[in-house]
């Protein structure tokens, strides 16, 4: 177990981790940090028994708190420490996993940024390898609207892809609504804010869908609200399980004719996602 002692090491706060047996008794402890606050909030164990934790530091950084990952072998020798943030903002980093691949024992992180510029918190999503060096994360990882999103939690689906969970203030009041993210493999990402008034986020009546269910050849047409055709909006569409099959940047667009031809028979979900609001609708091709 992993979390943060002022009773041991640092006042300020150091890394404490504990190795326990079957009756919680106590193999090993870990106080781990420099002069400044250090934290741990989760870690994973590989397969050589190798122990990542990750956290924030103040102690190993150029400027404010950065996501802080230090790996300790199995009998706790400190093999490395990496940080990632900006000097002018803190970062904190709240949760780690296994990869689903595992290549190269890879592990994703998810952190607080400020890099989108605007003073505002956006979610950074990314893969790192065996040494904790950068590995990839779609679109440099980063991603959120232009007011605070934090995630704190993720985890591993069945198809591979990844769910994460957080809060966001995109609806622009002073209410934090539930933010719900899943991602594919490459962790490229479609997300759904669940709030109190769902209607903030889920927009009725936004676009007309027909014919539905489909059958054969048929093309699928969308018909979007002419108060409705803002700029920055998208069509996707999703099948059973969540895959991406269909995306179009259609900003200013009422009429939209989309070839269906190729797509299996089932049922499938196609989300307009617009700068008022989102609207979802179910639609079925035998």
């Amino acid at each position: 177990m992993v979390g943060t002692t002022h009773s041991y090491g640092e006042p300020n706060g150091d890394i404490l981790l504990y190795k326990l047996d079957v009756n919680g008794d106590s193999l090993m402890r870990i106080v781990y940090g420099g002069s400044s606050y250090d934290g741990g909030n989760s870690m994973v164990i590989l397969d050589n028994g190798d122990i990542v934790v990750a956290g924030g530091s103040e102690s190993y950084t150029f400027g404010k708190m950065d996501a802080f990952i230090v790996k300790f072998s199995a009998n706790g020798t400190l093999k490395w420490k990496k940080n990632y943030g900006l000097i002018q903002d803190d970062e904190e980093c709240y949760k780690i996993i296994r990869s689903a691949s595992a290549v190269l024992e890879e592990t994703i992180i998810i952190y607080t940024t400020n890099e989108g510029g605007v003073n505002k918190k956006d979610i950074k999503t990314i893969f790192l390898n065996y040494d904790g060096d950068y590995y990839g994360g779609f679109d440099s990882g980063k991603f959120g609207f232009l007011e605070d999103d934090e995630a704190f939690d993720i985890s591993v689906c069945k198809d591979k892809g990844y769910i994460q969970v957080g809060y966001t203030t995109k609806s622009a009041t002073s209410d934090k609504d539930v933010y719900l993210v899943k991602q594919d493999s490459i962790l490229e990402e479609w997300f759904q804010v669940v709030g109190i008034e769902e209607e903030r986020e889920d927009v009725a009546g936004l676009i007309f869908v027909y014919p539905n269910p489909m059958t054969g050849l048929q093309k699928l047409n969308v018909k979007v609200g002419i108060n409705n055709a803002l700029q920055n909006s998208h069509l996707k569409v999703f099948d059973c399980t969540g895959k991406e099959i269909f995306s179009l940047e259609c900003s200013g667009r009422t009429d939209i004719a989309i070839d269906t031809e190729g797509w299996p028979q089932g049922i499938f979900v196609l989300r307009y996602i617009s700068e008022i609001g989102n609207s979802s609708v179910k639609i079925a091709k035998y």
